[in-house]
């Protein structure tokens, strides 16, 4: 069994979607209004492929429940998270997502608990993060009579900000961004408000408005997450912790017992040997002891929680 496993992208095309992904990466994307590029996946709706070695064209679900063993401790054969790079060509809609409770009682799946790390930004661009309602009941009100504006409340960003989502937490991004996103591997989303905007068929985009009632926090004001020195984590929830690392000549990095997936965000690296490149991303299993970064490049790691692996 391989301890490195190079992946290939599973790319979305969105209403919303641009060229970014393609013009910064150098993505072989045959179609154009790119949303999303699912980095790391095992879901169903695009499962990524084994690029090389022994297990090559193999897709990582498959992997994940054959090999087990050899990604940490814990038995779940679910893989834990879902990596992508989303390019906000224009907004996106203002949405929620559920709990793990929410989500296994009405949707028979998981909650959706997700991190971001911004990529690019345009000079004033922003964020929608939470909201002015101080209760459910507000915030409904609110709605019904459009007063978005009111309600919504936006936050400036740029280029290196960090922004946790826990579920319940209302957001959108905004037109100009572009960002990394680890996450819980589900994808439910509940959408509130998407400007009245139509789909190709011409159709207004479906809303979820009684769900996200259900599950939205209020009040909630949350703030971008303050930076860190590089020997804390970015981000550290209940289901991964996401590092990011500057690779100046060599850096080493030593393994515990569980797994890591690493994305090159700028420029290129060696991985004991195996080549990454920006946009890249490979799993290195825990079989491997050290992790040796050769090049020059920058380096986000995401790290599953022994809870999520159980």
């Amino acid at each position: 069994m391989q301890n490195y496993i190079k992946l290939k992208p599973v790319f979305k095309q969105m209403i919303w979607g641009g060229n970014q992904l393609k013009q910064t990466f150098n993505f072989k994307v045959p179609f154009d209004h790119v949303g999303e590029a699912w980095l790391v996946s095992a879901h169903p709706e695009g499962a990524s492929k084994v690029e090389n070695g022994e297990l090559k064209g193999e897709l990582l679900p498959d992997v994940y429940r054959q090999y087990r063993n050899n990604f940490g401790p814990g038995s779940n054969c679910d893989f834990p998270f879902l990596i992508k790079m989303i390019d906000a060509n224009q907004d996106l809609s203002v949405q929620v997502h559920p709990d793990d409770a929410y989500a296994k009682q009405h949707e028979n799946g998981r909650g959706k608990y997700e991190s971001w790390v911004f990529l690019k930004t345009d000079a004033d661009g922003r964020l929608c993060l939470g909201h002015n309602a101080q209760s459910v009941e507000e915030f409904e009100t609110m709605i019904a009579q459009k007063r978005y504006d009111d309600l919504l409340r936006y936050i400036p960003i740029e280029k290196g900000d960090v922004v946790d989502l826990p579920p319940g937490t209302v957001h959108a991004l905004c037109e100009g961004t572009m960002v990394y996103e680890c996450q819980q591997n589900s994808n439910i989303t509940y959408r509130i408000y998407d400007y009245d905007r139509k789909d190709q068929d011409g159709k207004l985009r479906e809303l979820h408005l009684e769900q996200a009632l259900a599950v939205l926090k209020a009040p909630d004001k949350p703030e971008k997450l303050k930076h860190r020195s590089d020997l804390q984590p970015l981000v550290h929830n209940p289901y991964f912790s996401l590092f990011q690392k500057a690779v100046e000549d060599e850096l080493t990095l030593l393994m515990d017992d569980v797994f890591v997936a690493l994305t090159v965000i700028e420029g290129e690296t060696y991985i004991n040997t195996h080549p990454l490149r920006q946009g890249e991303s490979m799993l290195v299993l825990p079989a491997v002891k050290e992790i040796k970064m050769q090049g020059k490049a920058t380096v986000l790691i995401a790290k599953p929680s022994v809870e999520s692996l159980v």
